[in-house]
């Protein structure tokens, strides 16, 4: 895990470069049924180490394969982000950017700093690890600055980044967020229909649940990650024949 400006970033060891730039990718149905079913794994894998998040971690599934947003609601402490970092897992050679938002971020915190020499030339141009991952974890989400959520708009919807009067591709798949609390201004909640499927994570109920949660903050609890998953290739493959799935 590299750390740049309270930024994380990761990118999958293991697969091939051309995997993450979508080269190769497979086209034999044989390929994308073997794909398929090793994704169902992972997200069972990670169903049984989060404790009665099945319904969330089938919707972040779903998320996923339709390239959508998703925006998990609920009370602290409840395991929303440990949730959306465990799928982030799910998709090797990948590359994911997580934020904690806050009342005081700015443009910088998010897409980076403007490159100083292009600036001197005029030019307003960022390198933000955001501007080039597939999946965005962004925690807190509703707590971002409104000049922040309207900057990601364009991001959200349209896969697009503004860049000095251009508008750049972005290699985003999935924006997952992760609140507390439901924002009360209409303005507030604008941004968030960007984030299409919406679900409340409850407090778990079973005493069992809780119990093995202790054990896995402990590292007794098995397993805490998912061992099967599928490449960044294999995920835009499932992506196109997702009436398979």
């Amino acid at each position: 895990m590299a750390r740049s400006n309270g930024n994380a970033v990761r990118k999958q060891e293991g697969a091939p470069a051309e995997e993450e730039a979508g080269a190769g990718t497979p086209t034999v149905a044989g390929d994308v049924d073997d794909a398929r079913k090793r994704f169902n794994a992972g997200v069972g894998e990670i169903s049984e180490i989060m404790q009665e998040r099945a319904v969330p971690t089938r919707m972040l599934a779903l998320a996923l394969l339709a390239k959508a947003h998703v925006l998990l609601l609920g009370p602290p402490g409840e395991g929303k982000t440990r949730l959306l970092k465990l799928f982030t897992m799910l998709v090797t050679s990948s590359r994911f950017f997580k934020k904690l938002l806050g009342a005081f971020d700015t443009p910088d915190d998010f897409f980076g700093a403007p490159d100083l020499t292009m600036l001197q030339q005029g030019k307003l141009l960022r390198a933000g690890t955001a501007l080039f991952s597939h999946i965005w974890v962004l925690d807190e989400y509703t707590r971002g600055t409104s000049e922040l959520r309207n900057m990601t708009n364009s991001c959200l919807e349209e896969r697009e980044y503004d860049q000095d009067g251009t508008q750049h591709k972005l290699k985003l798949i999935t924006a997952a967020g992760a609140t507390n609390h439901w924002p009360e201004g209409e303005d507030d909640q604008a941004p968030l229909d960007r984030l299409a499927f919406r679900l409340f994570v409850n407090r778990l109920k079973m005493d069992d649940s809780l119990v093995t949660v202790l054990l896995q903050s402990m590292g007794l609890g098995g397993a805490t990650e998912p061992v099967t998953t599928v490449t960044l290739r294999e995920l835009k493959a499932m992506t196109r024949a997702r009436s398979k799935i």
